[in-house]
């Protein structure tokens, strides 16, 4: 037996409609992930996900929430929340707000979210060698990624132009990468 990679992705939600300024969301996921791998790999012992006998998982259950408002003709907000409940990392709470402004051939609008990924079971235990072409090779230390996102944009646009500007700010800790590895003596 090879080492196998599961996943499994449920994915529901209901939009309720209240009348044309005023719609709502509310969804639930829930994405499972095993990766189990046999000790017993004859011909190359490199090339095992987790290079001993083993079963790895992890349940990943969101709820999330989203309410969309149009105050009036010119002023519209969507604002939500998510909570994501990690089987390795616990829960996590992620608000966002966006709001729009629409005067004629300008628009102003303001986003804000606080966001989570947890590492995926490849990228916390995976050692694979590609047949020498690349390597998957996983950390156990890995943290889940969260960050805080805030931009503010400006739109001109009219019959001949459009013009946009969207300074953002993006506050990142335990951002999850791919790191290459060159080596630069060959």
């Amino acid at each position: 037996l090879r080492s196998t990679h599961f996943l499994s992705l449920l994915n529901t939600n209901m939009i309720y409609k209240i009348d044309n300024n005023k719609t709502f969301l509310i969804g639930f996921e829930n994405y499972k992930e095993r990766l189990y791998s046999p000790i017993d790999l004859d011909y190359n012992p490199n090339a095992g996900y987790l290079g001993q006998d083993s079963l790895k998982k992890s349940i990943l259950k969101s709820f999330y929430f989203q309410g969309d408002l149009s105050v009036h003709k010119k002023l519209f907000i969507i604002s939500g929340l998510r909570i994501d409940k990690n089987r390795l990392y616990g829960s996590h709470f992620g608000p966002h707000l966006s709001i729009l402004y629409k005067n004629k051939t300008n628009n102003y609008r303001f986003n804000t979210s606080k966001n989570f990924k947890s590492p995926t079971l490849k990228e916390l235990y995976m050692n694979w060698d590609h047949l020498g072409m690349f390597y998957v090779n996983g950390n156990e230390n890995l943290q889940p990624e969260t960050s805080d996102y805030y931009s503010f944009s400006y739109e001109y646009s009219d019959v001949k132009y459009n013009f946009t500007i969207k300074p953002y700010f993006h506050f990142i800790k335990n951002m999850i990468y791919s790191v290459e590895d060159f080596d630069l003596d060959q």
